[in-house]
């Protein structure tokens, strides 16, 4: 898809990060670009399980392609590419990777940095999102210039977002599950920033709160509210999701009123 935008001449090319089933650095996506990642045998490697067997780059394809113009990924997340908060360690067991594959993922993708930065003497490790979708970024930012930005804030900037808020008293805003990751540069965070720094009250009502949901107060958030009961099972939940949504906004709001 990206290969086709460049083909037909777009300029910049938007590209978002998030909900990816990868945690390969990019390296299988850069091949379309004519970026090849090739092992001792010369064969290319695609795949996150294979990072660690990368001996040499071939950019001809790339240099071919001759793309001049701007790369902008939109990530909904800060996470760095490797650590405790990187890419394999977050995102890696959501995908179905055990506990030794996370490990030998991290040290592909930290491996694949380094010899990046052998090349291009630019260290990228440590970008805010450059962990998003399991690295994709780290080809494109280290060979073409491509640039990370908060999704989300584009998105609000889009929609005018902080003009629309004045006046407003609470937003009123959540998700499916708000932890320690919500945190991390998604959707809610941006809000409760923009909004807490024009004394807008900011309510979060979510499905779940979960681990480290607190630390959402920190960010601005004033009221943090589970929707589902106590004690509803999962699949009570989502039967009833409707209905305790409901229920959750309406008890804030006579709240408020009081």
């Amino acid at each position: 898809m990206i290969l086709d935008a460049i083909i037909a001449g777009a300029d910049p090319i938007y590209i978002g990060l998030g909900g990816s089933a990868t945690v390969d650095g990019g390296a299988g996506a850069a091949t379309a670009l004519g970026m090849r990642f090739l092992d001792e045998q010369g064969e290319m490697v695609t795949s996150g399980g294979g990072l660690g067997k990368i001996q040499s780059l071939d950019l001809s394809g790339l240099r071919q392609l001759n793309y001049s113009g701007k790369l902008i990924f939109l990530t909904d997340v800060n996470n760095p590419l490797c650590g405790p908060n990187g890419a394999a360690e977050v995102f890696g067991p959501q995908k179905g990777a055990t506990r030794e594959q996370v490990r030998q993922l991290d040290r592909g993708l930290r491996y694949l940095a380094e010899l990046i930065e052998r090349v291009t003497g630019s260290n990228l490790q440590d970008i805010p999102g450059m962990g998003a979708a399991g690295g994709f970024a780290l080809p494109f930012a280290a060979f073409m210039g491509a640039e990370i930005r908060s999704g989300i804030d584009f998105v609000l900037d889009l929609l005018k977002f902080d003009e629309k808020l004045v006046g407003a008293d609470p937003l009123i805003t959540g998700e499916g599950r708000t932890d320690a990751q919500s945190a991390m540069g998604k959707a809610i965070s941006a809000l409760a920033r923009r909004t807490h720094a024009v004394n807008v009250r900011v309510a979060v009502i979510s499905g779940a709160l979960g681990e480290g949901a607190e630390i959402m107060l920190e960010l601005g958030v004033d009221d943090l509210i589970q929707a589902t009961p106590a004690g509803q099972t999962l699949e009570e939940a989502l039967a009833h999701a409707s209905e305790n949504l409901a229920n959750a906004a309406g008890e804030y709001l006579m709240g408020l009123s009081d």
